[in-house]
């Protein structure tokens, strides 16, 4: 119980400063909008991007206050099946950014299209840079497997089976308690997709094409 205490007491506090550092951040920008003259535009719009991913923060942050320390990941909206590559198009690529975007350290915009609440179904380089920056974060589970040391920004089997697995883990973390029979069938379920990417793997690795 002391534990969730303190936690809960840290990211109050943590909330806290970010809320401060925000105003103080939007004040600037309220004296900017008076006094600004034109060759201090393009430093309003950088104070409009942080204020834009303070804000953001401190969405996640309350998140994590609310479910007593844990978070569950925001974007877990679907079962990605499909492997998505810069010029695509359709739904998945849609939900894609929305899961790249809650993804802590990971955005496809601070603002503008691709940015949290402006997700587009369009696969363009924004996308595929967060797609990186994903891979590089989870390398151990995304790119190793593979052979692979540094992410490419394309969206397959292994990227796939991760984001995957991180939604399972939010959603089980945040579900109502199941006994243990529901337990062993959701892990039965895991390793049959785990088996669904393995094959995955082996047919893109078969015909000389990237499985990441």
């Amino acid at each position: 119980m002391s534990t969730i205490i303190n936690e809960d007491s840290t990211l109050t506090k943590a909330v806290a400063g970010i809320v401060g550092v925000a105003s103080g951040l939007f004040m600037l920008g309220l004296v900017s909008v008076v006094t600004a003259q034109p060759a201090q535009a393009q430093t309003k719009a950088e104070m409009q991007a942080q204020i834009q991913s303070l804000l953001q923060q401190i969405s996640q942050l309350q998140s994590q206050i609310d479910q007593g320390g844990t978070a569950a990941h925001a974007g877990c909206s679907a079962d990605f099946t499909q492997n998505l590559t810069t010029g695509d198009r359709g739904q998945q690529v849609m939900q894609l950014q929305q899961f790249l975007n809650a993804e802590a350290g990971v955005s496809v915009a601070q603002s503008g299209p691709g940015a949290p609440g402006n997700e587009t179904s369009y696969f363009g380089p924004l996308t595929a840079q967060a797609v990186t920056a994903f891979q590089n974060k989870h390398s151990a589970d995304v790119l190793a497997p593979v052979g692979l040391t540094s992410g490419t920004g394309y969206w397959g089997p292994s990227s796939r089976a991760k984001a995957n697995s991180i939604c399972q883990a939010s959603m089980t973390d945040t579900g109502d308690d199941t006994d243990d029979s529901e337990d062993t069938d959701d892990s039965d379920d895991s390793d049959e997709s785990d088996e669904s990417d393995d094959s995955d793997d082996e047919d893109e690795l078969s015909g000389g094409e990237a499985s990441f």
